[in-house]
């Protein structure tokens, strides 16, 4: 692995819905660069559901688990945290949401130390979030806590556009910027 292979950690989302195989296509489509050299991936989240996912989908994947000091192989799971209940596919569980945030949370820890180079976040449940007690809007919300940040947007990026929106998880009815059922974007007055 070359010094400058960009490092990715790819946060599992809610092991109990679709980021695990959305984790392991992406891992398949990714091999060639990961063979190449071009890129490091971590995986952060839940191994017995990423391994029953790869089952179910006939998507086996070598994938060493490893800590969090150690020095990775191109491709490797870190555990987001320990397995305390069984999760099932399909069902909102606190634990399911336990292990989404737990597993932001490491990924922010090891890019603050400069572990990682990017974040990449697979979808989580709002509501299995909020079970486990984690109170947020998404994964903006999060990482700006996370982070001591005070302001932050999502941004959508291809290419050269950029793309930041008006609001976030809010319904356009119940915008504090206008009276009318659509959104204006502007301040409340």
């Amino acid at each position: 692995m070359h010094p400058n292979t960009p490092r990715l950690a790819i946060t599992m989302g809610d092991p109990a819905g679709i980021s695990p195989e959305i984790i392991l296509k992406a891992c398949r489509r990714l091999q060639p660069r990961v063979a190449a050299g071009e890129l490091q991936r971590l995986i952060i989240g839940h191994p017995t559901q990423l391994h029953a996912a790869g089952k179910t989908l006939n998507e086996p994947l070598d994938l060493p688990e490893t800590t969090e000091q150690a020095d990775w192989p191109p491709l490797a799971l870190l555990p987001a945290g320990d397995e305390q209940a069984p999760i099932a596919f399909g069902k909102i569980a606190p634990e399911a949401g336990r292990f989404a945030y737990l597993a932001v949370d490491r990924a922010v820890h090891l890019a603050q130390a400069g572990r990682i180079d990017t974040i990449v976040t697979a979808p989580l449940n709002k509501a299995a979030l909020n079970l486990a007690g984690y109170h947020y809007a998404g994964h903006t919300d999060m990482l700006a806590a996370l982070t001591n940040t005070k302001s932050s947007v999502t941004l959508l990026a291809h290419g050269d556009m950029r793309v930041s929106h008006v609001t976030t998880h809010v319904a356009l009815e119940t915008c504090p910027g206008c009276s009318r059922r659509s959104c204006c974007g502007a301040p409340s007055t």
